[in-house]
């Protein structure tokens, strides 16, 4: 197996261990916490996710571009939506902020709330072939030990739907989908979500989209211009 180093793809990234260090690598174990606690994936979910952590170049470099633009995404598009919104005044553009807005913040609210429910751990944790290629987590900075569902695949799915419902251009949907499902595979090739993780995540996020998306259309629809003029007002206050 091909070995590489973060000297290669950039820092906080492990340095793949030889496979005979696999075997010997200890079952740490996982205290229980009130919660429903899932201890570990299926035997099917462990073996796609050992083949997804074990694939080589260039699945590696993608892995990696995929990870680092997760957090500029989730942080960066809802503004970037907004002051849109503010310039160009427009209902449709006001709604897909808002949309936007809505169905990020509740796909993280849900996907916190469910990890502190179900408690499963993460699989680096407790599947002795993994080890974590995360920084944080490998170093023991990462502030949340829980796996299930994964919030990167919940906020990224959540953007995507959002983005795609109100753009309804098949030039803009294939891109988003195709970064959120990049930035969702990653978290299993890091060795910090199972599969499950990610598509449970992943439907979590693309629901509460809907949701919010419909949700949206109710307070700011085509008929609705009451909505409309109180955020135009407010941007003009705002100096917009």
């Amino acid at each position: 197996m091909r070995a590489w180093s973060a000297a290669n793809l950039g820092g906080g990234i492990l340095k793949r261990p030889p496979q005979s260090q696999w075997a010997v690598l200890p079952e740490k174990p996982v205290n229980p916490a009130p919660g429903i606690l899932v201890s570990r994936g299926t035997p099917t979910d462990e073996d796609l996710l050992k083949a997804i952590y074990g694939l080589g170049q260039p699945f590696d470099a993608v892995m990696v571009a995929a990870d680092r633009s997760a957090w500029p995404g989730f942080i960066g598009v809802v503004p970037v939506a907004w002051v849109l919104a503010a310039i160009h005044r427009d209902r449709t553009d006001v709604r897909a902020a808002l949309s936007i807005a809505m169905s990020e913040g509740a796909a993280g609210i849900a996907s916190m709330g469910l990890k502190r429910l179900v408690r499963r751990p993460r699989p680096y944790t407790t599947v002795p072939a993994i080890v974590a290629r995360s920084a944080p987590h490998r170093d023991g900075r990462a502030r949340d030990p829980h796996s299930f569902p994964s919030g990167h695949a919940a906020l990224s799915f959540s953007l995507a739907t959002a983005v795609a419902l109100e753009s309804e251009r098949w030039y803009v949907t294939v891109p988003v989908f195709m970064w959120a499902s990049a930035v969702s595979v990653s978290r299993v090739w890091l060795g910090v979500h199972y599969p499950t993780d990610v598509l449970a995540g992943a439907a979590l996020g693309g629901g509460m989209a809907i949701a919010m998306h419909a949700l949206a259309r109710s307070l700011i629809g085509d008929e609705n211009d009451h909505g409309v003029r109180v955020m135009q007002m407010t941007f003009v206050r705002v100096g917009f």
